[in-house]
């Protein structure tokens, strides 16, 4: 297993006693949740929003820690990697957010942003070598290496989304944890990118977590599906069968409201 969750809970405090700082409320975000990504496959986690589909994905990057419960990367607890093992871990968990453009630095060229990770790893530190892999990976997202002088701000969504996955795919990552990839553009874009995922994904033998509060764009991304509800996985299975054999009233809700069916 390439990546899991084992019990996994968040809690978040709204209100402390002012003066001992003993949690008076406490919002349940995740309980009890299991999750296994294996190499190679995708992943799909569906759910409305404020579900826990985001925190889910954050623990699993060690964006934020769990109230409780552990994450496994190669069979290890992430809390007790060494450090050569945490920078692998690192390296190998890439994010492509729901807001590309908000994600990246309006002061960095497209160069410098899809350039960051292979710096702040110091995985590459000639610039000729930077400049020819940056290249490399626009030409990958269809992207022409023109816009590597350019500004996010200068770019429509689509290819600022584009620029998302170069910066991610640039360090060769085993998994990508894609948190509402294309709820943010239009639906030929989202074809678009979803296809352009796909190929990267056989390209790269990546493993995706496809977050997403569609189901049917979750379907055409995913091997598996978890089908998530206030903090809780409630129904999980093979893709045709979370589609065609919807065991919960939830799951055909959504199904109800998906926009694709593919």
């Amino acid at each position: 297993m390439l990546i899991s969750g084992e019990n996994l809970r968040k809690e978040f405090i709204l209100e402390k006693q002012p003066f001992t700082g003993k949690p008076l409320k406490v919002y349940v975000a995740l309980e009890d949740v299991n999750i296994n990504i294996e190499s190679g496959k995708t992943m799909g986690l569906v759910g409305e929003s404020g579900s826990g589909k985001s925190t889910t994905g954050e623990i699993l990057g060690n964006l934020q820690l769990p109230t409780s419960g552990t994450v496994f990367y190669e069979g290890k607890d992430i809390t007790k990697l060494t450090k050569a093992e945490y920078k692998e871990y690192r390296r190998n968990v890439q994010y492509i957010f729901q807001d590309p453009k908000g994600s990246m630095s309006p002061f960095l060229t497209i160069k410098e942003i899809i350039a960051e990770p292979l710096q702040i790893m110091g995985l590459v530190k000639d610039q000729k070598t930077i400049d020819h892999l940056v290249e490399e990976v626009l030409t990958k997202v269809s992207l022409p290496s023109s816009f590597s002088t350019r500004y996010a701000g200068e770019l429509s969504g689509g290819q600022c989304q584009r620029v998302a996955i170069a910066r991610a795919i640039i360090v060769k990552p085993k998994l990508i944890i894609c948190d509402e990839p294309v709820s943010a553009l239009d639906v030929t874009i989202q074809g678009q990118i979803m296809e352009l995922l796909k190929d990267l994904q056989k390209e790269y033998n990546m493993a995706y977590l496809f977050i997403s509060h569609d189901l049917g764009v979750v379907n055409y991304m995913s091997d598996e599906i978890m089908v998530m509800q206030s903090g809780k996985i409630i129904e999980v299975g093979e893709a045709e069968q979370i589609i065609q054999h919807p065991k919960h009233d939830y799951t055909i809700s959504l199904l109800s409201s998906a926009s694709l069916t593919a």
